[in-house]
């Protein structure tokens, strides 16, 4: 995995509504080098499912979900609904997956 010093970075995700588009979602990783201008793209992700995005912060010591300080002010009914919306995500997430799965294998059995 190569390491890249940049000046700015831009993550772009892009839903395709096509028709005939190879995957529902586009996700390009961009970036400015420090030494010229000139935006460059150093990496293209297809995917079917929705990216999930996540902020962390690295203090040396620890890696840390950026936010966590604010779920850890929440009081415990707060955390429990928190913690409920996260996990519905990521059902929804498997969910799509798996259907997708039976969708292809629906579609090689037809073939």
């Amino acid at each position: 995995m190569p390491v890249i010093d940049s000046k700015y970075v831009e993550i772009e995700i892009q839903e395709q509504t096509m028709p005939g588009a190879a995957k529902h979602y586009c996700v390009m990783l961009k970036f400015e080098p420090t030494e010229h201008k000139s935006l460059q793209i150093q990496s293209i992700i297809l995917t079917d499912f929705e990216p999930l995005i996540k902020w962390t912060r690295d203090d040396g010591k620890s890696v840390t979900r950026i936010g966590e300080e604010k779920i850890a002010a929440l009081s415990p009914e707060q955390k429990d609904i928190v913690t409920l919306e996260n996990d519905v995500r990521l059902y929804q997430v498997e969910v799509d997956q798996l259907k997708q799965e039976i969708a292809e294998l629906k579609n090689a059995k037809n073939h």
